[in-house]
This record gives C-alpha cells, structure tokens and sequence, in this order.
C-alpha cells in the first residue's frame, strides 16, 4: 500500500486492488456517500493499473467524463474522482473522522500518505506551487499527498492527465499555523519536458485557493 500511495506504482497498486476486491472497495465508497449511483460522481474504481484486462468490467466504462476529459482522452472512464470528494476524504482523515471516529486507523492513512524525507516519493505540485508562493519561513513544513498521472489522450497524445490532493501544514505567522486540504483535477501535463501548456494556470490555481484560505485565517 505505501508503494501505491507515495511512489504511484501501478503494480502495487493492482495487488492491493485485486486483494480488496471491487466489490467491497466501490460499496465502502458508495456506503460512506463518496459515490452518488444517481449521478455517478465522487469516487470510484473498476480498472486496475497493472492489468487492465482484470478490471471489474475489461472494455466496458460506466461513467462519462465531464467536456474537459472528452477532449483531452476519451468520452467514458472506469475511474472516477472529483475535488470535493477527495477534499472531504482527506479532511475527515486529518481529523480522525473516518473509521468510526478511530484515530489510529486515521493516523495509519495518513502516514502512508507523508512524503516528508521518504526516499523514492513522488513530487506533489500542489506543495511546490504553495512553496513558490509562500517563502521561508512560511512554505510548508509538513504534507502530505497523492500524485496521480493520468494515460495519454487520445485528441492530445503528447499530454498525460495530472492530478494532486494534499493536506498542507505551514506556519502564516508567529503562533499562527495553518492545516488544510487543497485539491486538483483535470491538468494536463507534456510526456516529455518539464514545462507544459498548462503548469501556470494550474500552479495560480492553487495558489489562489492557498491565498484564500491564509486570507481567512
């Protein structure tokens, strides 16, 4: 599980997958309201990373992606995830919320998700983009994240889907700390090279979202 969540490897992933089983990963989701059947938004999974062909259904997606994914990949998906859902998964976590209130079971998510001085992590570019707009000593001290890279479109081969969820902790003042939760989908990132059409307008995005919270508190 550590492998999966902080070096994205797809392969542990699919053992996890394939040991949980979908059945019980989508109705635990479904069940803890991170899935609505109705509009089929939240969060869902039926593929596995490793294999696709021992996915839940090979070939058959159940949900349509919103205009932005259709023009970047394909018009269906079998994995589903949105900001708010993700947002209040994190934030029950950090609150020792989920679980029926278990703080050790949270605090066990949660460590799983710290990149903090873990050899082989993956970047998290929400905690860059927060950095960069927030200079020692106020960048963040601790995070705590989730990288998830998208396949290739099929309308823009050249670019992978990017996606970041992280809970964030960094001092605005003397005495004065701030922990939250900032997420995003949808960006587009190239396959090769380190700037991309869209790393601006996704790193202001947070950015703005970052300000507005320090604004408020």
């Amino acid at each position: 599980m550590r492998g999966m969540v902080v070096r994205s490897d797809n392969s542990d992933a699919g053992q996890v997958i394939l040991a949980l089983e979908y059945p019980y990963i989508n109705g635990a989701l479904r069940e803890a309201g991170f899935f609505d059947p109705g509009t089929k938004r939240g969060l869902w999974l039926s593929s596995n990373f490793a294999d696709r062909r021992r996915s839940w259904n090979p070939g058959n997606d159940i949900v349509r992606l919103a205009t932005r994914g259709e023009l970047h990949y394909k018009d269906t998906t079998n994995v589903v995830g949105n900001a708010k859902q993700t947002a209040r998964l994190l934030a029950l976590v950090a609150r020792n919320k989920l679980f029926d209130d278990n703080a050790t079971e949270c605090g066990e998510m949660f460590e799983m998700l710290r990149k903090n001085g873990v050899a082989g992590a993956t970047n998290s570019p929400i905690r860059n983009a927060v950095d960069d707009a927030n200079p020692a000593p106020h960048n963040p001290k601790k995070w705590w994240s989730k990288l998830g890279i998208g396949d290739p479109g099929t309308a823009t081969p050249q670019l992978n889907g990017l996606h970041d969820c992280a809970l964030i902790e960094r001092d605005k003042t003397v005495g004065t700390t701030l922990r939250y939760v900032l997420v995003f989908v949808g960006g587009l990132q190239p396959q090769a090279g380190p700037i991309g059409p869209e790393d601006v307008v996704w790193q202001e995005f947070v950015q703005i979202y970052d300000g507005g919270i320090s604004s408020m508190h």
